[in-house]
Order: C-alpha cells, then structure tokens, then sequence
C-alpha cells in the first residue's frame, strides 16, 4: 500500500482487493460541561411529591425580608424517611408575604404558588430556592422596611375543575356553573401573617382564580367542620381586598353547618355580595353568635356620588358602600 500526501488530502493505493481500516488522531480529551448545583439531569423529569406536606421541614432565611434591591430569603427543604424516595422529587409549596405599614396598616400580597425540587443526599432529601418580595412597594410605606415570610409545603398546586365541575383541595370543594374555568387551591390559614382578626380565629385559606366575575347563586363553596366547633358559633367568608393602599377583610357572605360542612351561602337573609370573583378567601370563626344590622347610607360628605368605607367600630370588616345601596 502506498500513501501519497497532497494538498488535498492524503491519496492511498491499495495493489489489491482486502479490507482497509482509516483512522485519524483525537483532537484531545474533553470533558462534559459542568452542571450547575441543583439542575435536573438532562431527559429526566422530576416526580411529583410522594410524601405528606407535614413530612416536609421547611425552613426560611431569614424569616423577615429587608425590603432593598435585590433583596431575598432562601427556602429550604428537606425530607428524611426511610422511605426509598427517588432524587428530583417535586414539593408544592405556598409563598405568604404580609407587609406591615407605617400609618399601622398592612398589606397582604396574593399567595404564590411554587414547586420545590428536593434531590437525595446521605441524610434524605433536600433542596432550596429564592423567595423575593411580592410586589413593588416603596420603602417608605413599611414599617421597619421588613416583610415577613411563610412557606408551607401543600398537597398540591391550585388544581382546575374536574368531573363535575368541582375542584377539591385539602379538603375544601369549589362548585362552578358549566362553562366557567378556575383555578383552586386551599391550604391552613397562618394566623401569624393574618393581622387585625382580633377576635376571629381563621379556619381556612382559599385562593381562587377566576376569569370575570359570575352570579354568586352558582357557585358553591364548602369545608370539612372543624373538631370542637362551637354549636352557638358564627362562621364568616371575607374576601381580602386592596382599599385605600391597605389589605382588608370584606365579608362576603355566611358560613353554616350542614352534613359535617361549613356551607357558604347563596340565599337568604342577610343578604352579602357572595363569591363572585377570584381572590383570597377566609373562614374565619366567631365563638359567639352575631346579629345583623341592616342599613342605607343615604348621602357621602367626601362628595356626590363617591363610595364610603364603612367599619363597624371595634370590628375587622369592612365594606365599600355608595350613596342608596344598601
């Protein structure tokens, strides 16, 4: 065989028919690119969480968030179980931040909703992750300039409706109308990052995502009652809405008792403004029966026409009235 070397290559002549091997020398060994800490390995999907919420131990650092550019607290969780849990296991947890206002105020930003992923170590599982502040408040409403942080590991993320039309979530069931879509989730309320219920314990914490608003006689909205709950006591829906740059708790309707259920209801008297919309919805528990006073605002001293907060004096509800609404 003989190999002639042009400027086009390398020419070879083989006398005679017979099996021919053409190699070229490695450029050099090279490594595979480093992975960042904590990335998933590359065609492989993270599971869904395979242990309960409470098996979870989730720690935030620090608890209380200084309020400055690029300010932020670090999750952490870690599972240990003797389990045979896989690595990559995806936990949902709930992000609650509460802002306490200088003028004595607050404000309690929409929960938001995450995916954990815990990788194995010698000890279990663990993993981490970032926690910002929730909206764009100026530094010179807060008070101290800090917001205070809670994350809870939850059975899941906020579900859509499914068979019909209902969503279940920790126990507490979404009814909706055909043709309405949502989202739903429900979780144990904090009462540390609830301020202001005086004496009104909250019994649970329900986020809802809804397109538009819809008549309130055709939704339905229930949880499971309570261990202890008093015979004589009142249970309250308020909705926590945004009025004059604070967070408030409007009430929007009624909560009774019926098969083993706290029932929201939709009829009768008193007569509420009842869920209509998405937002952020509270149980909250009253040991002692209440009566209703109802009543017209006739006129408003700030102007013509303009909407009036109304407060019952030593009581954490509110609402918005106009002039001739009841």
């Amino acid at each position: 065989m003989e190999t002639t070397t042009t400027d086009q290559g390398v020419r070879v002549r083989i006398p005679r028919l017979s099996p021919v091997a053409v190699v070229t020398p490695d450029t050099g060994t090279t490594a595979p690119p480093l992975a960042e800490p904590g990335e998933t390995l590359s065609g492989v999907a993270a599971v869904a969480s395979q242990v309960p919420p409470d098996a979870v131990d989730l720690t935030v650092t620090p608890e209380k968030l200084f309020l400055a550019d690029a300010a932020a607290a670090r999750v952490t969780g870690r599972v240990t179980t003797g389990d045979a849990l896989p690595s990559g296991i995806r936990v949902p947890v709930r992000i609650l931040q509460r802002y306490d206002l200088l003028d004595g105020g607050y404000l309690l930003p929409p929960p938001h909703y995450q995916e954990l992923v815990l990788y194995r170590d010698p000890q279990g599982l663990s993993g981490s992750m970032p926690v910002t502040a929730a909206t764009g408040l100026e530094q010179g409403r807060l008070r101290d300039g800090r917001i205070d942080v809670k994350v809870i590991a939850t059975e899941a993320l906020p579900a859509a409706a499914g068979t019909g039309n209902r969503i279940i979530s920790n126990g507490a069931e979404l009814q909706l109308p055909d043709g309405v879509g949502a989202r739903f989730a429900a979780a144990a309320a904090q009462r540390e990052l609830l301020p202001g219920l005086g004496e009104l314990e909250p019994l649970a914490d329900l986020w809802l995502e809804m397109d538009g608003e819809v008549d309130p006689a055709s939704l339905g909205l229930s949880i499971p009652i309570p261990a202890g709950y008093p015979r004589e006591a009142s249970c309250l829906v308020v909705r926590i809405t945004t009025l004059n740059g604070r967070s408030r708790y409007q009430l929007v309707g009624l909560a009774q008792p019926q098969g083993g259920r706290l029932v929201l209801q939709n009829r009768g008297r008193p007569r509420f403004p009842g869920l209509s919309r998405g937002g952020r919805y509270l149980f909250l528990l009253h040991r002692s029966p209440l009566a209703f006073v109802r009543g017209r605002l006739l006129r408003s001293e700030t102007g013509k026409g303009a909407a009036v907060l109304v407060q019952a004096k030593g009581f954490p509800l509110v609402d918005l009235l106009a002039p001739g609404r009841d």
